[in-house]
């Protein structure tokens, strides 16, 4: 009896320890199963970099419009001045009047011309007999060939002076340089005109297109070239009736004293209106494809940096919730706002007042906008 007791009651202890050391066992594979859940859900989310609240300011898109005040001109507008020294005999046009390449516009006096050429025609008829008759005695070796060689120069002379009396009575009348319109007359009929570079006679202006000639500022230049898209406005009239043109020479110098470069524009056509002289306002108007734009920032969305003109500096934009980095140059600095241009683009969320932590490719939230 004592014996099956004891039997059983051992048989009921290693019953219990058994359920016991089953419970620890599941206990155990019950912490290591939620342990395993929890790293399977998202190993890289329990260790991501949580997003930066951040100010943002929408990038303003600047129309590079500027006016530059100039004057119409062209190329061929000029004053005819006297070849020679003479009283002015004939005035043969008017103010206003359209003229040809090499038709007269003013004669001087031309008597002494005259005389001095019928002079010359004798001497050469005179020398040409000359050296007809020495050459005929030197081949039947009369005269020697020194002689008939000087019979020769003097015939070539007198042909020379020939030719200068001629080009001297020509000088007497004053010709139209090229096609154009007589503008301006100062001749006057019996008046003593000198052979000098001051005694002006008439001004002719060529029927070319009008130019004008403008100072661009150095941090304009970038993309500036020769075929660019210009309006030009004469003074008091409105933006519709501005007239097209286009850019036909940009300075490769710049001055140093102006900082400025020239660029000279030139109207598609000519227009009665377009008068050679007349005040206008040429607008850069128009861009290429390979050109930036410009775009106007807020000045603490470069930090707290020292900015200087001319120089690149870096932006930060919100795209895709995260930060990306803009290369910019820096065109001109206003009070608040910073001209830029750049890999930028309209509706651009620019960064400012950013963290010295914030690197591109973090990511960021936007909180709100600065006007």
């Amino acid at each position: 009896m004592l014996r099956g007791t004891r039997g059983k009651g051992f048989s009921t202890c290693a019953r219990g320890l058994t359920a016991l050391a089953l419970g620890l066992s599941c206990g155990f594979a019950g912490c290591s199963s939620d342990h395993a859940g929890q790293q399977g859900q998202d190993p890289q989310a329990a260790t991501a970099k949580p997003p930066t609240p951040v100010q943002v300011s929408e990038a303003v898109p600047v129309a590079d419009d500027e006016s530059y005040p100039s004057d119409l001109y062209v190329e061929r507008d000029v004053w005819v001045t006297p070849r020679a020294t003479g009283i002015i005999e004939q005035v043969l046009v008017e103010r206003g009047q359209r003229v040809r390449q090499g038709q007269p516009l003013v004669v001087l006096e031309t008597d002494l011309a005259r005389v001095e050429l019928q002079i010359a025609e004798q001497s050469l008829r005179y020398h040409e007999a000359e050296f007809a008759r020495t050459r005929s005695l030197h081949e039947q070796n009369i005269v020697s060939a020194l002689d008939a060689l000087r019979d020769e120069i003097e015939r070539d002379l007198a042909a020379s002076e020939l030719e200068r009396a001629r080009a001297l009575l020509e000088r007497c009348t004053v010709r139209a340089p090229f096609d154009g319109m007589l503008v301006e007359r100062l001749a006057v009929p019996g008046q003593r005109m000198i052979e000098d570079e001051a005694a002006k006679l008439v001004r002719v202006v060529a029927d070319d297109r009008p130019r004008a000639r403008i100072h661009v500022p150095e941090r304009r230049l970038a993309g500036l070239a020769v075929g660019r898209v210009v309006s030009i406005e004469l003074a008091g009239e409105t933006s519709a009736r501005a007239h097209a043109g286009r850019v036909v020479f940009v300075s490769p110098a710049v001055d140093a004293a102006s900082d400025t470069a020239l660029v000279i524009v030139e109207a598609d056509r000519r227009d009665p209106s377009l008068r050679v002289g007349a005040g206008v306002e040429v607008h850069l108007a128009g861009r290429s494809e390979a050109e930036h734009d410009l775009f106007r920032v807020p000045r603490q969305a470069f930090g707290g940096g020292q900015l200087v003109e001319g120089a690149q500096a870096t932006l930060l934009v919100a795209a895709a919730g995260r930060a990306a980095e803009r290369k910019v140059d820096l065109i001109e600095l206003g009070g608040a706002e910073v001209t830029v241009r750049g890999a930028l683009g309209p509706g651009d969320l620019v960064i400012v007042a950013r963290s010295a932590r914030l690197a591109p490719g973090d990511p960021v939230e936007v909180r709100g906008r600065t006007p």
